[in-house]
């Protein structure tokens, strides 16, 4: 108290006397802070703003702020001189390491802050204050939490943004340090004994005690997103993101090859996925999918959220962070996904997905990875999610055959009986949402693999009609189709996206059910039409997923020896029996169809999720699949089966299924106003999921027309 009042006197002194020129006076500020160390040392404990220290730092920086203005008159930078050469800066960052008197180095940063943001003068590059900066950098980073975290990430964000400007100045910000370098990894993989060590090392290092080169800057960073400060937290990922933009390829390769930046960003977002396994349960996972709907359609409200549901929207902002970080810079994305997938998908994911007894944690897993891919939008990690649970292998698969693990237990877990409805509907979801965004390489694995060889095509039937006369292919083709009243005459042969055939082709699936089935009539304004601007607006989306993957413009075969043996066989029924060749769609089509030919016996929502699924397929712009899914008239050999006779079948079983049923229009006319606005009695009526089945399966038919209208509209 007595020093802060003779300080004062001293001030009302120097009022009265002549003033002393600035660089005196700052000179005069900066001795006053020396003196106090070497006098007061070992006798002061007063925390610093009980001291004249603080005012005598912000004098200093008036001084320098005054002396900058009045360089316009012509005056010259002695102020600023003496503080870039006797290292004002660099000496008071060695004072505040200690930290004496208690709360100097927040005093320092606050500073530093302060003269690097006002000054006008470009400082950073000059050798005294970038050394400084280093050291202060490193002194924001050594704590967790801080007393001083606000002004430390001040300081760092000012560095940030300043080094955006400048990105060669990161080089200033790399040093070596004393530790060993030597990294291990620990990685336990699911059903297996064994662990993997992933070791990251010098080049020419063989010693644990190689020096070991680190970045201050990020390093700060890493600390202050492990703040509990959600403010300290969003603003130090932000920055993270901001720097690895601006990284140069000598900045990556040290931060990937000489340091553990990338471990230890992923093995946050684990901590952070332990937090959601500590504290969120199933329930929680179904609010945040519903707030996520409620606050899009109205953020004015504000929603009251539990500590559970809060953990599992922070989890998924810090998996955005993690997924702007891998789109930041393509060779850290690769090296971050890399740590990502070993240390979360397949270490911690893994383990929850493959429980075959708790339906609960199936569950809860199954949707935060859905959660997870709604948030991400880098390729890269779209990718790593798709390959880890779907593989990419493009070899044709075989009935009965595991092929990769996580994808036969998904595909399997849509058929179990066992398993609850929710689960089921969950994985179907899971499928839908790694069909948004699909890499190239997770959708042939999926679907492409066994239709790329066009095995289900009988081109036996096309080389024998051939050598018919126009009336026996019209009598043979009038047979096929003339329950869908279409006329005959095209080919059933169809190579491109635009058959000339494609009046017949939308008939075949408006037609498919009669009309005493049908719960709407056309003139009511629910033709298929209604259906030509979404499939419109999402046929445009998927051109440009698929933009840059050269899928070719007509079916291809990669049996070429097909159709050379068609050409050659005999007129013999066994000799054309031999050249049959089995055809089995792969089991992720296979599980669909079968979920198909299932609708009268399974949930609505059931049946939803499984026509959605398929519609979406039909709107990727491969020949092969195009025409499986979207043609019904190619020839098909007789061991496979398509989408259009799957729903040939399912027709075939509702018409028998009904024939029993009283009042069969009213109540399917009920049903559907029940359904599309979401009333209760549904369940009223004793044959309801045959009901519900067959309203869902006449839209599904008017999409799949409006999908198949849209493809041949865009390729003429």
């Amino acid at each position: 108290m007595f020093s802060r009042i003779a300080f004062a006197l001293h001030n009302a002194m120097d009022a009265l006397a002549p003033p002393l020129p600035l660089h005196e006076e700052f000179i005069r500020h900066w001795t006053a802070i020396k003196n106090f160390y070497t006098t007061k040392r070992s006798t002061c404990q007063l925390p610093v703003e009980l001291t004249h220290i603080p005012d005598h730092l912000n004098q200093m920086v008036c001084i320098l702020e005054q002396e900058e203005k009045e360089v316009v008159t012509g005056n010259g930078c002695l102020c600023m001189e003496y503080f870039l050469q006797q290292k004002v800066l660099e000496a008071m960052c060695e004072l505040a390491k200690a930290d004496y008197p208690t709360g100097f180095k927040q005093h320092v940063i606050s500073f530093a802050s302060r003269i690097l943001s006002s000054v006008k003068f470009d400082l950073l590059p000059h050798a005294s204050i970038w050394s400084a900066a280093q050291k202060l950098t490193m002194m924001c980073g050594e704590e967790l939490a801080s007393p001083y975290e606000k002004e430390e990430m001040d300081f760092v964000f000012f560095l940030c943004n300043r080094l955006m400007e400048d990105p060669h100045l990161f080089n200033h910000f790399i040093c070596d340090t004393c530790r060993g370098f030597k990294q291990k990894i620990r990685i336990r993989k699911f059903g297996t004994g064994h662990q993997m060590d992933i070791e990251c090392l010098n080049s020419s290092t063989s010693e644990a005690d190689e020096p070991k080169i680190d970045v201050p800057l990020v390093q700060s960073l890493i600390t202050f997103i492990n703040s509990p400060d959600h403010d300290i937290s969003s603003k130090g990922s932000d920055c993270l993101v901001k720097c690895a933009v601006a990284f140069d390829e000598y900045t990556v390769n040290i931060l990937v090859q000489h340091t553990d930046f990338c471990s230890k960003i992923v093995t946050f977002i684990v901590s952070q996925y332990h937090e959601v396994q500590k504290h969120c349960n199933l329930q929680h996972i179904n609010d945040v999918d519903s707030f996520s709907v409620h606050t899009s359609e109205d953020r004015g409200i504000d929603v009251q959220l539990s500590p559970g549901k809060r953990q599992i929207l922070s989890f998924i902002r810090w998996v955005s962070f993690f997924d702007n970080l891998v789109g930041a810079q393509p060779q850290l994305g690769e090296n971050l996904t890399m740590f990502f997938t070993e240390l979360f998908l397949k270490s911690e994911i893994n383990a929850e997905l493959s429980d075959l007894e708790n339906s609960e944690k199936i569950l809860c897993a199954t949707k935060l990875i859905s959660l997870c891919i709604h948030s991400i939008t880098s390729e890269l990690l779209t990718s790593s999610f798709g390959i880890f649970l779907v593989g990419n292998c493009k070899d044709p698969e075989l009935p009965g055959c595991v092929g990769h693990f996580l994808k036969q237990l998904l595909v399997d877990r849509c058929h179990e009986a066992k398993l609850s409805s929710h689960v089921k509907l969950a994985t179907l979801q899971l499928f839908e949402d790694l069909l948004q965004k699909p890499s190239k390489e997770v959708f042939e694995s999926l679907v492409l693999s066994n239709l790329t060889g066009r095995r289900y095509y009988d081109y036996l039937f096309v080389e024998k009609h051939a050598n018919f006369s126009d009336d026996e292919v019209s009598s043979q083709r009038k047979s096929l189709y003339e329950e869908f009243d279409v006329s005959p005459g095209s080919s059933p042969v169809s190579r491109t996206f635009a058959p000339s055939s494609i009046h017949k082709i939308l008939n075949c699936f408006l037609l498919l059910l009669p009309d005493e089935l049908k719960s709407c009539e056309e003139s009511e304004d629910s033709a298929y039409d209604v259906y030509i601007k979404d499939a419109h607006r999402q046929f445009q989306q998927c051109l440009l997923l698929c933009d840059d993957w050269n899928w070719p413009n007509d079916p291809c075969s990669e049996y070429e020896e097909v159709e050379s043996q068609v050409s050659e066989a005999s007129d013999s029924e066994t000799e054309a029996d031999s050249t049959c060749l089995f055809f089995y769609e792969g089991s992720f089509l296979s599980m669909l169809f079968c979920k198909l030919e299932n609708m009268l016996q399974q949930p609505y929502e059931v049946n939803l999720q499984v026509t959605s699924l398929i519609s979406r397929l039909a709107l990727f712009p491969h020949p092969n699949l195009h025409e499986y899914l979207l043609n019904p008239l190619i020839p098909l050999v007789p061991t496979a089966r398509s989408l259009f006779t799957v729903l040939l079948k399912l027709a075939e079983d509702i018409q028998i299924s009904v024939q029993n049923v009283q009042n069969l229009k009213k109540k399917l006319e009920l049903t559907r106003k029940i359904l599309l606005t979401n009333e209760e009695g549904c369940n009223s009526f004793e044959e309801s999921n045959v009901l519900e089945a067959i309203i869902v399966l006449e839209e599904f038919c008017k999409e799949l027309a409006a999908i198949a209208f849209v493809k041949y509209h865009a390729s003429t």
